[in-house]
């Protein structure tokens, strides 16, 4: 179990990356104030997490914290749900509908996917960003709010304003401050601390003991490229922890595309990394008569390590 110093736990966000690092500086300073925060990342890099650190660290922690995907609904229904809707205001209207933003009164509310918000839509947000107040679709009354707005979005907003399907001046309201989170390819050096963190998880989750992963299941998630980020790295250490038969989350229990990678490497009878490590440890633990101290110093590790590396490879040696 990896437990550094150094270590960020940041409300669920696990790195030791500088990137994340000032990420999280930033999440700080804005937490405190009702700014309008843009999050920028790629599908599964924690865009969700960073927006429920903000409202978690803010004064609003005590109010709702309301979460949609503007990609999940159709215009009509986007509009109905954040707006809300008086009794007749189109088919099927039978009773009035209080909208997100008077349910989430003195909260926040997380709009994922920003740009996939059609433009009528957008110019009842931009109204709502304004003037703190708006009407329910087929209403006439004017109802004042105190939300405080995240967005989030998977490309550059700039981009769609380009392009003319997002608005410029919702744009700039919206990017006032704007967090870019980098994905898990850029900041692989978090990889063994997810990982370990998703271990810890997955042990409660499932009431079973805590499961260790091979060096060569390491290895190979330092080379994959991650299109998902860490959503992808938690779903992928899920199906291994539930497959896996000896508390060992080894290559065999991974999706057929990551074996296919563990195959290449052992191309032509080159043994693994990780039989060249549990070779050499052997070989040094043999040579000091199984003295683990002598052994963890030749090796330049800490005693601590060289037990996991020995229960992990099922090394098993009496002398001392």
């Amino acid at each position: 179990m990896i437990r550094e110093s150094n270590l960020l736990d940041f409300s669920g966000l696990i790195s030791k990356s500088p990137k994340m690092e000032s990420i999280f500086d930033l999440i700080d300073k804005v937490a405190a104030t009702a700014s309008t925060v843009l999050i920028i990342g790629e599908t599964g890099s924690g865009k969700e997490l960073v927006a429920r650190s903000i409202h978690t660290k803010s004064n609003r922690i005590d109010e709702p914290f309301i979460t949609i995907n503007c990609a999940a609904l159709s215009e009509t229904l986007l509009e109905s749900e954040l707006f809300g809707h008086e009794r007749g205001a189109f088919t099927g209207a039978f009773s009035r509908k209080h909208g997100l933003f008077e349910v989430a009164h003195g909260g926040t509310i997380f709009l994922d996917e920003i740009v996939e918000m059609s433009p009528m839509v957008q110019t009842k947000l931009l109204r709502v960003l304004e003037t703190r107040s708006f009407r329910r679709v087929g209403g006439t009354d004017t109802i004042k709010v105190d939300v405080r707005l995240l967005v989030a979005s998977q490309e550059d907003l700039r981009e769609a304003v380009l392009k003319g399907t997002f608005r410029n001046d919702l744009y700039y309201r919206l990017s006032t401050i704007t967090v870019m989170i980098p994905p898990l390819r850029e900041r692989k050096g978090d990889i063994p601390y997810l990982t370990d963190h998703f271990l810890d998880k997955l042990a409660e989750a499932h009431d079973k003991p805590r499961a260790t992963v091979s060096q060569d299941v390491l290895d190979i998630f330092s080379t994959y490229g991650w299109p998902g980020n860490v959503r992808e790295l938690e779903n992928v250490m899920e199906r291994a922890f539930v497959l896996s038969s000896n508390g060992v989350l080894t290559v065999d229990d991974l999706p057929a595309k990551f074996r296919t990678m563990e195959r290449v490497r052992t191309v032509d009878g080159l043994p693994s990394l990780e039989d060249v490590k549990k070779k050499h440890v052997l070989t040094v633990l043999k040579t000091v008569r199984g003295n683990k101290t002598k052994a963890a110093r030749i090796l330049g590790v800490d005693r601590k390590t060289l037990y996991r590396m020995m229960r992990n490879w099922k090394i098993e040696l009496n002398v001392e």
